[in-house]
């Protein structure tokens, strides 16, 4: 079952998860509300425990839409079984919790009224204030915040940097690897400065001239002479981005720069020196490129004698409504998530990673704006990006009914289940003359409504 299909989750004490049985300590971190400046709140879950508004309840959040007694959690191998013990429902994942109770396992999201809890392990590690790179360390636009699984990355990368052998950043695209050879640089600065290049954008005609440089009257338009970022990065750091889309014969080319520490500008007599740090990056699988004779193994050895690999931003639930928060109070200040919002954002697959959430995040305020009012919900946010649709579902109006029945009122999560975009389904409805209002009222009250 997706997450946030709208549908309700059971319980079933006979189906351990993997590592059931296994004594760890677990923890639920409140991610929603949360202030990006603050160390957010945690509960360590040892054994049974309550949560609600009540004074008296373990687990106990000022939420006036939480029941006084709202749920019980209890530890169950390598998660939490979750009971629901409110009037207006208690959803893991989206899902809402049956009588039965649900499996909560790490990572996943418990919503209670309008709070969001994260299973964890070892929730000490999260008992912390966000972690910020200033933009002046970086030489970004903007701070960098991480949460405790990106903030070990970065010490990774701090570690890795006192070596100098090449580093390899592996990471799917928009998850920070640029982030990891900034920090690298700085970690044990050098005398030059960083230089970045995206290899994909840089046609194959032109890849010695941009890397090796050239001298003047090389050839035709060279009127003056062009180091090139290896000779650019001498006694500093080249961020080679993309290195696993380089063709065969520029792989070559880059090895042979690596290995003799000398590069050949075009138009010169002889070898030039260079000694940059090198730190590459690639979205691809290296390995399977290896394998599949796409990509030397001989570079492979060269640039992976130090990996490290960066998250993508669905492992990093914990983060995903941090950088949220302190995007709107940086680009949109007074603007703020429902917890129907904020529980979407916390379960999206993130294909786009951390761009993808500022860009869903920067539509969601443009939409906001113009309604005139200071509450992103979901309806507010675009249509996340997935490597594939679902089948599009016959639209008329008795399945657009049956949509609404099964998502629990929820629209958008009705449009997946047709297989249509929010807008389509809006404008299906408009024309039809389908009230939205009167087809959530048709939804029976044990629905899921969004906060």
């Amino acid at each position: 079952m997706s997450a946030g299909d709208g549908e309700t989750t059971t319980f079933d004490g006979s189906e351990d998860p993997p590592g059931a049985g296994r004594t760890a300590d677990l923890g639920l971190v409140r991610v929603h509300p949360c202030v990006a400046t603050a160390a957010p709140v945690v509960w360590h879950v040892r054994r049974s425990k309550l949560v609600g508004r009540a004074p008296d309840c373990p687990i106990r959040a000022d939420d006036q839409a939480m029941s006084r007694v709202h749920a019980a959690v209890t530890p169950a191998g390598d998660g939490l079984k979750v009971e629901d013990r409110s009037r207006h429902g208690t959803f893991v994942d989206g899902n809402r919790v049956a009588a039965g109770g649900a499996r909560a396992r790490l990572g996943s999201v418990i919503r209670c009224g309008g709070t969001l809890l994260l299973v964890v392990r070892d929730p000490a590690r999260y008992d912390a204030a966000p972690r910020r790179l200033a933009k002046e360390f970086t030489g970004l636009t903007q701070d960098v915040l991480a949460g405790p699984d990106t903030w070990r990355t970065w010490q990774e990368a701090t570690q890795a940097a006192a070596v100098t052998h090449p580093l390899l950043v592996l990471g799917e695209s928009g998850s920070g690897k640029e982030v990891i050879a900034r920090i690298a640089h700085h970690a044990h600065p050098r005398t030059g400065p960083l230089v970045a290049v995206n290899l994909a954008a840089i046609p194959a005609a032109l890849f010695e001239a941009e890397l090796f440089g050239y001298v003047k009257g090389a050839f035709t338009g060279a009127t003056t002479t062009h180091l090139g970022a290896f000779r650019e990065a001498t006694d500093g750091t080249l961020f080679l981005d993309e290195v696993g889309d380089l063709e065969g014969e520029l792989q070559a080319k880059l090895l042979r720069a690596l290995e003799s520490g000398r590069v050949r500008p075009l138009g010169a007599d002889g070898d030039v020196p260079v000694n940059p740090r090198l730190v590459a990056a690639t979205s691809r699988d290296l390995e399977e490129a290896t394998r599949a004779q796409q990509f030397r193994r001989d570079l492979f050895y060269r640039l992976s004698a130090v990996v490290i690999r960066v998250p993508p931003l669905r492992d990093r639930r914990d983060e995903v409504l941090l950088l949220a928060a302190d995007r709107l109070a940086r680009d949109a200040p007074g603007v703020s998530l429902s917890p129907g919002a904020a529980e979407e954002l916390a379960l999206r697959p993130w294909s786009g990673n951390v761009r993808e959430l500022q860009f869903s995040l920067l539509q969601a305020a443009l939409r906001v704006a113009a309604e005139g009012t200071t509450t992103i919900r979901r309806r507010h946010l675009p249509e996340p990006v997935e490597s594939a649709a679902p089948p599009r579902a016959e639209l008329n109006v008795e399945s657009v009914r049956t949509a609404f029945g099964s998502a629990n009122g929820n629209a958008t999560l009705a449009a997946r289940l047709l297989g249509v975009s929010r807008t389509t389904l809006y404008n299906f409805c408009g024309r039809n003359g389908l009230d939205l209002a009167a087809l959530r009222a048709e939804v029976p009250a044990h629905g899921s409504r969004e906060p």
